[in-house]
């Protein structure tokens, strides 16, 4: 049986393949492996079992934003968005690329947050973060674009977590 776990990037991909990997699951981290993969380009990946994994999205977005230029491209191939500033193409692309997935229609969708393993020096990577300032906020998203601040609000809601 092939698993396939999508998520957006800087959202627990590589945190979720080690535990699993620890756990003699055979699977890949952006590469496929015999059991699937943990990956967020690979929405068109055939698997028989579809899994959704989810982040806070202004943690989420907050480390997207100094992507790389490659990355941004493949993302806007897939969702037809224009080149912008960060935060506003990282808010945008997390909506339209959850969108995406749940377009997969998975079996489940659960939050990275509230997995019972620990996150250690080697599955978390976001020391790398402050070079991007302060964490970004709702109200920052709204100063760039009212719509798209008012749909991530209730993404996150429909995630299940709270406006921060």
């Amino acid at each position: 049986m092939k698993l396939l776990i999508l998520t957006y990037p800087r959202s627990g991909g590589r945190y979720i393949f080690t535990v699993l990997r620890d756990y003699g699951v055979q699977i890949g981290h952006e590469d496929v492996a015999s059991d699937g993969v943990v990956s967020w380009k690979h929405l068109l990946e055939p698997a028989d079992l579809v899994l959704h994994q989810v982040r806070y999205p202004l943690d989420a977005i907050y480390s997207v934003q100094g992507m790389r230029r490659d990355s941004r491209r493949y993302i806007r191939t897939f969702t037809g968005l224009n080149e912008q500033p960060g935060l506003l193409f990282a808010a945008k692309a997390y909506l339209a690329w959850h969108d995406l997935i749940e377009q997969r229609n998975p079996v489940a969708r659960y939050r990275v947050e509230d997995l019972p393993w620990p996150r250690t020096a080697h599955t978390d990577h976001d020391s790398h973060v402050s070079m991007y300032g302060p964490p970004s906020t709702f109200e920052d998203i709204r100063s760039l674009d009212e719509d798209t601040a008012y749909a991530l609000e209730a993404l996150t809601l429909m995630y299940g977590y709270d406006i921060k």
